[in-house]
């Protein structure tokens, strides 16, 4: 299904399989997609140059990437499932303002989200579980907010920031995740805050080549790890104004650091 220069319609209760886009759309706004069963195409839904739409109850699976939105704003992704596909369950690519909430993204062979050069979005109450690479991923992505989403069982990190700034970690809950619950990587002024992050494999809370992070309140129970390390976070390399406070189980003393 092709939409293009399309305006106000409203896709519901489709099955679309076995497309090259199950349904794209291009330059198209405030579009309703909805209750639609989408799979076994290369892209499920692909969204290009298409603002302030809502994709809301549809099931993404045996895609290879479930959704992919491309150079557009204000689009809200609400309450579906992307499921079992290829690559990405969600593709976010130059992206701003999105919304992304209440999602269940399970079962993808890539990471569950992966957010590249996308900004301002809200990414809230997802269900992000047993994805193959990251849970959640943003890449070059600032000033995003990811809260009360429970990320497990990704096969890397929970949570990964790359060179990313201004972006808020908050309230999620990050556990059994293959390496690190969350990761900060190459970015400056990112805050985690207030999140739960048990029994992840190697650290609660890995911080590398970053500038002015600020940890704190963080919940974390962390299984001792051979190489010798314990707890919360361990910091490495190239760390300016990095502010740990640490006031929860398996912490040790609060302590700012200055590198």
């Amino acid at each position: 299904m092709f939409l293009e220069n399309a305006d106000v319609n409203t896709i519901e209760e489709n099955l679309l399989s076995s497309n090259f886009n199950g349904i794209e759309m291009k330059n198209s706004s405030i579009n309703i997609i909805s209750k639609n069963n989408v799979s076994d195409n290369v892209n499920g839904i692909h969204l290009d140059l298409s603002d302030e739409n809502v994709l809301t109850q549809n099931n993404v699976q045996f895609n290879e990437h479930g959704i992919v939105i491309a150079g557009s704003l204000l689009n809200n992704i609400l309450g579906n499932t992307f499921m079992e596909n290829s690559e990405y369950g969600i593709y976010l690519s130059f992206s701003n303002l999105t919304q992304v909430i209440q999602n269940e993204v399970l079962d993808n062979n890539d990471s569950g989200m992966y957010i590249a050069s996308s900004h301002l979005s809200y990414i809230a109450k997802n269900n992000v579980t047993n994805n193959g690479f990251m849970g959640i991923y943003l890449f070059y992505s600032d000033s995003n907010l990811v809260e009360e989403n429970s990320v497990t069982y990704s096969e890397l990190d929970g949570i990964l920031v790359h060179s990313s700034q201004n972006n808020t970690i908050f309230n999620n809950t990050v556990n059994y995740n293959g390496r690190y619950g969350i990761q900060i990587y190459k970015s400056k002024n990112n805050t985690v805050s207030h999140n739960v992050l048990h029994y992840n494999k190697l650290l609660c809370i890995w911080v590398e080549d970053s500038e002015d992070t600020t940890l704190t309140e963080n919940d974390c129970i962390q299984p001792l790890v051979t190489w010798g390390v314990i707890g919360l976070v361990v910091v490495i390399t190239s760390i300016i104004g990095l502010i740990v406070y640490r006031k929860k189980r398996n912490n040790i003393p609060k302590f700012n650091n200055q590198i």
